[in-house]
C-alpha cells in the first residue's frame, strides 16, 4: 500500500480541482458533486486532504456556488404543489447540507479574516447574490457560522 502522502499527491493531480474555474459551465468538480453520491463523497476524502487542498475546495465552491444544481433549481422547493422534483431537490440540498457544508465549515472557521473577505469578494464577483440569499443553502450557512467574536484574527472588529 501507498503512502498516504502519495496518495494526496496523485489525488490532487487527477482530480477536477485543478481544472481552471471557467473551463467549463458547470465544472468538473461542480459536476462530480451534483448527484447525491457525489455530495456523500466530500466527507469521505477531506480528510485526506491538506489543508491547502480544502482551501481549494473551499474557493472552488465559492467560484462555482451558482453553478450547482441546488442553486439553479432552488425556486423548485417554493412551489406549493408537491413533485418528485421538488422531493428529489430537497433531497440534494439536504445531502448538500448534510455533507459538503459540514466538511468545509471546520475550514472556514479556522480560516483568517482576509480569506473569508476574499471569498465574499469572489462570491459577489461570480454569482448572482439576490438569487443566492433566497435559497435553503444560504439561510442555513449563515446561521452556522460561528459569531465574530470566536472567529480567528477578528479582533479588530470587536470594539
Amino acid at each position: 500500500m501507498e503512502p498516504l502522502e502519495t496518495r494526496r499527491v496523485r489525488f490532487a493531480c487527477f482530480s477536477p480541482l485543478t481544472d481552471a474555474i471557467a473551463s467549463s459551465n458547470p465544472h468538473p468538480f461542480i459536476s462530480l458533486i451534483a448527484p447525491s453520491k457525489g455530495k456523500k463523497l466530500l466527507p469521505r476524502i477531506s480528510r485526506h486532504l491538506s489543508a491547502q487542498q480544502m482551501l481549494t475546495v473551499l474557493t472552488l465552491l465559492v467560484a462555482c456556488f451558482s453553478q450547482m444544481d441546488i442553486i439553479l433549481h432552488a425556486h423548485i422547493l417554493d412551489l406549493p404543489e408537491e413533485n418528485t422534483r421538488q422531493q428529489d431537490l430537497e433531497r440534494q440540498t439536504q445531502a448538500f447540507l448534510g455533507s459538503v457544508i459540514q466538511s468545509i465549515l471546520p475550514v472556514v472557521a479556522k480560516a483568517g479574516l482576509r480569506l473569508v473577505s476574499g471569498l465574499l469578494g469572489l462570491l459577489l464577483e461570480r454569482s448572482d447574490i439576490v438569487s443566492i440569499t433566497q435559497t435553503r443553502v444560504c439561510c442555513y450557512t449563515i446561521y452556522q457560522l460561528p459569531p465574530a467574536d470566536r472567529l480567528p484574527n477578528s479582533r479588530a472588529l470587536l470594539f
